[in-house]
């Protein structure tokens, strides 16, 4: 409401003129901080953590509900392997010995089934922004966040982020030799 009165001729008392002056500034500045939040939900920064949060939220809820498969018990077996049973075990293996590796130094923090997938997911939430980062290289933002978000709800990249094996690892790599 204004408190601006007319008095004739379409003319405005002294306070009416001052509540006009104010009643601009005050909608100058609504329309300038409206622009900025606009501005800071289309930041591109704002977006890919919005993207992230989704991304881990999805790949931790419910991370250690289903006990482990025959695969994530062989990953458990090998992790423990001393280093010199890993690399003889992995003349007849076809998994690189790199995540074995990884897991292997964690082991002794890696005493449940959602500990033991933690590290695959969290994998799979840094893949996030690095296919972000290549595709904003390769075409535009706008790109890399749809690649981004299309990739933080893929099914089969969820699903792999939440196994204790080394595919989302696999594809962490693949994203990261994009960049190179």
């Amino acid at each position: 409401s204004c408190c601006c009165t007319k008095q004739g001729n379409d003319r405005y008392d002294a306070q009416g003129a001052n509540c006009m002056m104010e009643t601009a500034l005050t909608d100058r500045t609504s329309s300038v901080t409206a622009r900025a939040e606009r501005s800071l939900w289309k930041s591109p920064t704002v977006s890919l953590g919005l993207i992230l949060g989704l991304a881990t939220w999805v790949r931790l809820h419910d991370l250690g509900r289903l006990s482990l498969w025959l695969d994530e018990g062989i990953t458990t077996c090998k992790m423990r392997f001393s280093l010199r049973e890993l690399f003889r075990f992995t003349v007849v293996d076809n998994v690189p010995p790199l995540y074995y590796l990884i897991l292997h130094a964690l082991q002794f923090w890696l005493d449940s089934d959602f500990l033991l997938r933690l590290p695959s997911a969290l994998i799979g939430i840094a893949t996030i922004p690095v296919l972000y980062w290549t595709g904003a290289l390769l075409f535009s933002r706008r790109v890399a966040l749809l690649a981004s978000l299309f990739l933080s709800l893929s099914t089969f990249h969820v699903w792999f982020s939440q196994e204790a094996r080394s595919y989302a690892f696999y594809c962490f790599l693949y994203a990261l030799s994009l960049l190179f």
